[in-house]
């Protein structure tokens, strides 16, 4: 049995398990739907169990580290990928998420031959917006830690953030 994480549409369904009428039973995906049509909610979002969800996506911080294109395997294989930040909240949530301490592998690399920040979605990063500390060169691939997008070689070991994770819409 999975324990999912939950983001209800409903404000009545979200009293309704707050207050816990739902009780225990809230533990699967199931009784949350339960819960959430007895309440007449319009609909839930569910991220898979140890996930965090922040509006439409839903985000994993890996244990353990990996170099960069394994990390990026690793994801591709459970159908996420690494992550493309869009924008400055999501760099701060990032920071909360990671609590800033370590280095984490990130969607961005330096494309050949043109030698530009580029993120897995074919995206050119917007340095503007997110300067990169460290030197570009042909085997850098770029990691978040803090509120700061770091390069460093491919090659090193970090964990890495994934993003998608299968969200599902519940609709009750």
């Amino acid at each position: 049995q999975r324990t999912l994480l939950l983001l209800l549409i409903h404000p009545v369904a979200s009293s309704y398990l707050r207050t816990g009428v739902a009780g225990k039973e809230a533990q699967s995906a199931q009784s949350i739907n339960d819960a959430c049509l007895s309440a007449g909610g319009s609909g839930c979002k569910l991220c898979p169990t140890d996930w965090q969800l922040r509006g439409d996506k839903c985000y994993w911080v890996s244990r353990g580290g990996e170099m960069w294109s394994e990390s990026r395997a690793n994801c591709s294989a459970r159908g996420s990928q690494l992550l493309v930040i869009r924008d400055s909240e999501e760099l701060e949530f990032l920071k909360h998420l990671t609590q800033g301490s370590h280095l984490f592998w990130v969607g961005l690399s330096i494309s050949s031959p043109e030698k530009a920040w580029t993120w897995l979605d074919g995206s050119r990063l917007d340095q503007t917006l997110f300067p990169v500390s460290g030197p570009a060169e042909g085997d850098s691939c770029g990691a978040v830690k803090g509120n700061r997008i770091h390069s460093d070689t491919c090659d090193s070991a970090f964990q890495w953030i994934w993003y998608g994770g299968n969200l599902r819409a519940q609709h009750c």
